[in-house]
């Protein structure tokens, strides 16, 4: 066995360690802070309930591993070289895929994802939890939005509202599609 394939098995081995280590840590629901690769992983996090940071552009790796350790966040990264700075392993989940479907895929069983926990109960946006909407915000809302939809929520944030049309439903599909373990 070559000294690669040593050091590959090595590492594998070490990432389990890390993510037993990361489970048991996280009795309570998991927080991720996604860096700037992966934004749109981000974004299905949020949609599934996750509490979701996502890390601008340019954020230094120093940086990113500091935020995760403080706000005891799992950080979610396909940069290699963040996870050799110090302590960085204990918080951080290194993803090699580039397609979405292929992300949750990696990550659902290793983190035990849950894409039907909580879904579209925070702002999309900005992270916040959604709350039932004020009349004073769903009197922006046309009439027939208000009509057909008894359930709209509120990012306080933000100020964005959301309800359930279209998209959400066929988010709601793709969400429950991971769930069952189809990642195609």
């Amino acid at each position: 066995m070559g000294l690669r394939r040593i050091r590959v098995l090595f590492r594998d081995w070490r990432v389990r360690e890390e993510i037993d280590e990361i489970r048991h840590r996280h009795d309570r629901e998991l927080r991720f802070l996604c860096d700037a690769m992966l934004v749109q992983l981000g974004h299905w996090l949020r949609a599934a309930g996750y509490d979701t940071l996502i890390a601008a552009q340019r954020t230094a790796d120093r940086a990113l591993v500091a935020r995760a350790i403080i706000d005891d966040r799992v950080l979610l990264t396909r940069d290699r070289k963040l996870c050799e700075i110090r302590d960085a392993g204990r918080h951080t989940v290194l993803l090699r895929s580039q397609r979405i479907d292929e992300l949750v895929a990696d990550i659902t069983p290793r983190l035990g994802i849950d894409w039907l926990a909580r879904p579209f109960s925070r702002c999309l946006v900005c992270n916040t939890e959604l709350r039932p909407a004020p009349p004073l915000a769903r009197s922006r809302l046309p009439p027939a939005v208000l009509e057909t939809v008894s359930e709209i929520n509120h990012c306080r944030q933000c100020d964005k509202l959301y309800w359930a049309g279209g998209h959400v439903r066929r988010m709601m599909q793709r969400l429950a599609r991971w769930q069952a373990g189809d990642f195609t």
